[in-house]
């Protein structure tokens, strides 16, 4: 990813339409020596400029010479490009490649590059201060380094260190006067709370005194009284109408569910004062609630419900709109819940949609508004329970981003006035990073984002808290999406940590390597499919093709050695990182390690098979029931993912469905490596299951002749499994995959038929239990169902089966089933081209 620009949509499809020999993934570094201008060039005027005359190479001098004749070129077609511009161009100055690119995107095809779709040039002062360059930082620029004449440096250097002076003196002029502007508007949104608290609080008191004396007089004079002072009431209630806050309206639209028996009782039970409101009470006090049975109805759980409908959504975003009283009012309602509440608990849960759902719809009308009012009022409650609770991080800082605009600048925003709030306090602020870099950032990820992450992530990476290990860990694992480059030139780093002794920094560095591999092996697949494009025509060529690529022999060397250099990069990258992988991947570790090394390395073992021996080491060694659920492929909804360790503040992991992703054919090779390296006699459960998720996926018919191998190798295991109650219905399921896999079907009838032979003769023999003789009679029926081929097969193998064992077969349950295949005999014609030679 480029950390500074982005590539506007329109020209990635414009580049993606001209089918070049190399793609643009960094314009600054792929524009530096032309070529791949000079090949845009080559798509539009292909008799005007050829290709064979640009150099692919890095030195200077051939940088010079492209970009001269690209400059020469241009010029001719009214494109004035100068040699001040274009040697920017190849010194890899900041912004102005893609510059260049949108200005010729817009001369080639004349369209008009949207305003909002041209690369924006991003000022210092949205650059955090510790990623600011520095005064020799800017000395050593490379537009400074590349002037030869010494004077001419020296003048330039000193201009350029005092403008770097003067600009950094006026923005601490503008951050005092920015950050004095927001202390004072906040001591005025704080002092507005107060005096508004303080006035609807003395506008209750006087109305409850009034309401509260009771004047001993006679029976007119009491009428009177009551005439007299209707006047004076009418205007006290119509004064609370007018200043009736959020409270209030819930308990409005809430009345029906306020006069429901369940409610009435926990109100009686509670004993609540009826002077205060009965919503706060009962919110302060959930937990004082008895329930006499299991299955009661949950008080909080039903407000809960209630006011996440559509009417009551509507009515609570049009009063907390600006509103700050209310906003806090409000969210400040259910933070005993939040903090007392189980993480798992739905009245938790309900808390969190709540908040979700009326963040949402506020940030539709007013999202800085209600920013402000979250970061001033909100969040440092949230960030507290955060602190005291950390199982309940993932749930509540997921709500963050919803009380802000979904921008890159807005939620930068946002996480330093977390830093602000949590000021030394690293632990928590990491933790927080943590979660909110998982976040969907779309196309928001800029590179001001990335640097702030990645900068933390690596700051405390040597930690004393195995904790912020772990978090700092996570970080990095999740900015590895946006661009891994960065994060595997810091490999070594990480290395240090490959020995930790908490179970979950080495998890997570196991997670970062198989996700690195995975992203070598897409710029590996990239890197040869490039290598095949630049590679020669043999037999189409004409002769003046042929005298041209001879004329640029050179070219095509250099073109040869790079490819093979990137090669020779990739593949010591590729050692590298499984040196670390298999260093932490092994029988030794923690369990909590090895299930979440069998799921997140599952994809990785496609590109990389030499991992499936030690992947099925660990799989057979693994705990019983941790191997179950990393062999399901159809968990139940929401369970998915989750802690290794339950009740600690660890992160969720995927946990099953690993057949779905793994390679099915290298496992599968791996088991049959195992059985002969074992000589196992017979296959136990675990041999089973893992041969079942091998045939999860459809079986390719490239990999016919591998799966042909396997079988002959591990079939006879495999019918053996028929005779054990406890083994068969595995055993029926592994070979009605393979029966059905049509490329490799005539071998497996004609190789089974005996194999069925014997597991009849030892099937129906009286000490083996009639599931399993009920089992193989469900197979066989199955498998008429599917074609007439499996009918004669079958018919065969029985009748085979009755002439050499009639007494046995007069027994078996296979009498029927037999007379009903030989009334289909008679009306039908079998082919018996699978009988045994």
């Amino acid at each position: 990813m480029n950390q500074n620009q982005t590539i506007p949509r329109e020209i990635i499809k414009w580049l993606d339409s001209l089918d070049l020999a190399y793609s643009v993934r960094n314009v600054r570094r792929d524009l530096q020596n032309g070529f791949i201008v000079a090949e845009i060039l080559s798509r539009y005027f292909p008799k005007e400029i050829s290709i064979y005359s640009f150099d692919n190479g890095l030195k200077l001098e051939k940088k010079k010479d492209n970009w001269e004749q690209i400059s020469k070129f241009l010029r001719k077609k009214e494109f004035i490009l100068q040699r001040q511009e274009y040697e920017k161009i190849y010194n890899a100055a900041p912004d102005v490649a893609l510059t260049f690119l949108s200005q010729l995107y817009e001369f080639l095809t004349r369209k008009q590059l949207q305003t909002d779709k041209k690369p924006k040039i991003k000022q210092d002062e949205e650059i955090p201060s510790y990623a600011k360059p520095t005064a020799l930082t800017l000395a050593r620029d490379r537009e400074l380094v590349r002037i030869v004449d010494n004077d001419e440096k020296k003048m330039r250097t000193q201009v350029t260190i005092a403008m770097h002076n003067d600009q950094a003196r006026e923005e601490k002029q503008d951050s005092n006067i920015i950050e004095y502007l927001v202390l004072k508007r906040r001591a005025q949104l704080e002092e507005q709370l107060r005096q508004e608290e303080e006035q609807m609080l003395e506008r209750k008191r006087k109305y409850n005194q009034e309401q509260t004396q009771q004047p001993e007089v006679q029976e007119i004079q009491i009428k009177s009284f009551k005439s007299s002072t209707s006047k004076k009431n009418k205007e006290q209630q119509g004064q609370l109408m007018e200043t009736k806050g959020i409270l209030e309206n819930l308990s409005e639209i809430s009345g029906g569910l306020l006069k429901k028996e369940f409610v009435e009782k926990a109100i009686r039970d509670l004993k609540l004062d009826k002077k205060q409101s009965t919503l706060v009470q009962l919110f302060n006090r959930f937990d004082e609630i008895k329930y006499e049975k299991q299955d009661d109805p949950n008080v909080i759980e039903a407000f809960l419900i209630h006011f996440q409908s559509e009417t009551c959504i509507e009515n609570i975003v049009e009063q907390l709109n600006n509103n700050f009283l209310d906003f806090k009012k409000f969210f400040h309602l259910f933070l005993r819940v939040l903090e007392q509440s189980p993480d798992n608990s739905k009245q938790f849960l309900y808390c969190i949609s709540l908040f979700k759902q009326v963040a949402q719809k506020l940030c539709e009308i007013d999202p800085q508004t209600l920013q402000m009012m979250f970061e001033s009022i909100l969040m440092k409650e949230l960030v507290f329970i955060v602190k005291k609770f950390p199982t309940k991080r993932e749930q509540i800082i997921d709500t963050f981003y919803y009380f802000c605009a979904q921008d890159s600048l807005s939620r930068l925003h946002l996480i330093k006035k977390i830093k602000e709030l949590l000021n030394t306090d690293m632990a928590t602020y990491l933790s927080i990073l943590s979660v909110l870099v998982t976040q969907d950032y779309g196309d928001d990820f800029d590179g001001e984002l990335y640097q702030l992450f990645s900068h933390f992530a690596f700051q405390s990476l040597y930690s004393s808290s195995p904790f912020m290990r772990t978090n700092c860990l996570k970080i990095i694992n999740e900015i590895l999406y946006y661009s891994y480059e960065p994060i595997l030139a810091k490999m070594h780093k990480l290395q240090k940590l490959i020995f930790d002794d908490w179970w979950e920094v080495k998890a997570q560095i196991l997670i970062i390597t198989a996700n690195l591999l995975l992203y070598i092996a897409q710029s590996q697949l990239e890197l040869e499919q490039r290598s095949q494009k630049n590679s020669p025509k043999n037999d189409s060529q004409n002769m003046e093709e042929i005298k041209s690529i001879h004329s640029k022999d050179n070219n095509n060397n250099n073109n040869n050695n790079n490819n093979s250099q990137d090669q020779e990069t990739i593949r010591q990258q590729q050692e590298y990182l499984m040196n670390i992988t298999l260093g932490i991947f092994r029988t030794q570790v923690s369990e909590n390690i090895l299930r979440i090394g069998l799921i997140y390395l599952a994809p990785v073992l496609n590109h990389y098979p030499q991992l499936c021996d030690r992947y099925l080491d660990i799989l057979l060694e693994i705990h019983d029931g941790f191997r179950e659920i990393v062999l399901t492929t159809d968990p139940v909804p929401g369970m998915e993912e989750g802690q290794i360790v339950r009740g600690y503040a660890s992160f969720n992991y995927k946990l099953s469905e690993a057949p779905i992703i793994w390679n099915s054919v290298g496992i599968a090779k791996s088991l049959d490596k195992y059985t002969k390296n074992n000589q196992l006699e017979q296959f136990q459960r675990v041999h089973l299951d893992i041969l079942i998720g091998c045939l999860y996926k459809q079986m390719e018919d490239a990999d016919a002749q591998t799966w042909m191998e396997i079988y002959e190798n591990i079939s006879t295991l495999i019918f053996d499994s028929l005779y054990f109650s406890e083994l068969c219905y595995q055993a029926s399921d592994i070979l009605k995959k393979i029966f059905l896999f049509e490329s490799i079907q005539k071998f497996v009838l004609n190789f089974s038929f005996d194999l069925f032979s014997q597991v009849l003769q030892q099937i129906f023999h009286p000490d083996v239990e009639e599931q399993c003789k009920e089992n193989l009679l469900q197979f066989f029926q199955f498998l008429i169902t599917q074609n007439d081929i499996f009918v004669g097969y079958i018919f065969d193998i029985i009748k085979l089966f009755s002439e050499q064992n009639k007494t046995i077969f007069l027994k078996s349950n296979l009498i029927e089933f037999m007379n009903d295949l030989a009334k289909d005999r008679r009306t039908k014609m079998f082919r018996i081209d699978y009988l045994p030679k």
